[in-house]
């Protein structure tokens, strides 16, 4: 088996997908990207990396390079994407895919004309449980869905990142962690019709930025998706799922050990109490979707989040970041 080929981009998200590259047979990571040489060098020097880049642009253009991991900061994304695909180099971008429409756009066109694999990195989907429900719901054991919500709720008050509360680098909390949320409710419901939301600015006053936003979500299908983003939550970190459906309810989230299920088939033998299912805690669970990544890289197959699909959940919270400020109904844009 020829051994697929990395470079990484930015190593302080980046430093999870180095680990997780590490423990892939027939991965090498050949090469790191880092403005700051001090954190460039220490870890060149700990791993053993044979080449290590201060400018991505030259990193980019190395010809032994298969895949770029890009783990930059949002803004980067557009720029380290679209040329590396345009260099002729498999991407895994992380998320959220970039700030704007008009950017995902970019890196969309660049994947399908350089006729490599762009894939954005909406982690939670590989969350052992969540991918468990997930099977659950294929196999009609919810029935229908009509209600899905999930919850992201952190405090970064507590987490730190001073990036975050400078006004020039702010991102909204919505996208740049609530897309997780965001995306896990498109990944059970699929795309979304329109939305309203309502936002606050109370629970972190020195973010420039709204910190909490509730938005609900329909479907053609008339499904309802709640999603809620508390980025001042006064709570230990949690990322949550319910599955409402025709037939049963499941209950989950990505920090507990148990998940609940209740289906009408379950209702002689249990009566009014819950099933518990084991539930292995991976809440970050890097190694599971670079190695998904890397099998469909390998059986020319597309991966489970394409550029088009980071793209949508993009165009998902965007419009929830509208409505929120307007207090007005918001159609999804298609994407």
């Amino acid at each position: 088996m020829e051994a697929i080929r990395i470079g990484i981009i930015g190593l302080r998200m980046g430093s999870s997908h180095l680990e997780a590259a590490r423990g892939i047979p027939g991965v090498v990571v050949r090469a790191i990207c880092d403005v700051d040489q001090d954190r460039l060098a220490e870890v060149k020097a700990r791993y053993g990396i044979e080449h290590a880049y201060a400018d991505c642009e030259r990193m980019i253009s190395d010809p032994e390079l298969d895949v770029v991991v890009v783990a930059s900061p949002d803004h980067f994304h557009r720029d380290h994407t679209v040329h590396s695909l345009q260099a002729g180099k498999h991407v895994l971008c992380e998320k959220p895919m970039a700030p704007t429409l008009a950017e995902c756009a970019d890196m969309v066109k660049a994947a399908r004309s350089s006729k490599r694999t762009l894939a954005i990195g909406h982690i939670v989907r590989f969350t052992p449980i969540f991918a468990y429900l997930k099977r659950v719901v294929e196999r009609g054991e919810l029935g229908q869905l009509y209600y899905v919500s999930s919850s992201y709720e952190h405090d970064y008050a507590r987490v730190g990142g001073a990036w975050r509360f400078d006004p020039k680098l702010a991102r909204h909390v919505f996208l740049g962690g609530g897309c997780h949320a965001v995306d896990l409710v498109r990944y059970f419901l699929g795309d979304f019709e329109r939305v309203v939301a309502a936002a606050t600015h109370i629970a972190l006053p020195q973010m420039p930025l709204d910190d909490t936003v509730a938005a609900l979500y329909s479907t053609a299908q008339n499904q309802i998706g709640q999603v809620f983003v508390g980025g001042g939550a006064r709570r230990p970190y949690n990322l949550s799922l319910a599955l409402y459906g025709t037939k049963g309810t499941a209950l989950a989230t990505n920090v507990d050990a148990e998940a609940r299920i209740w289906t009408t088939d379950m209702q002689e033998p249990l009566g009014d109490r819950w099933m518990t299912i084991p539930a292995p805690i991976d809440n970050h669970p890097t190694r599971t979707q670079l190695q998904h990544f890397i099998d469909c890289l390998r059986a020319g197959q597309e991966p489970l989040v394409t550029g088009e699909e980071g793209m949508r959940t993009v165009a998902a919270a965007l419009a929830a970041i509208e409505a929120s400020v307007t207090g007005q109904a918001v159609q999804v844009p298609k994407g």
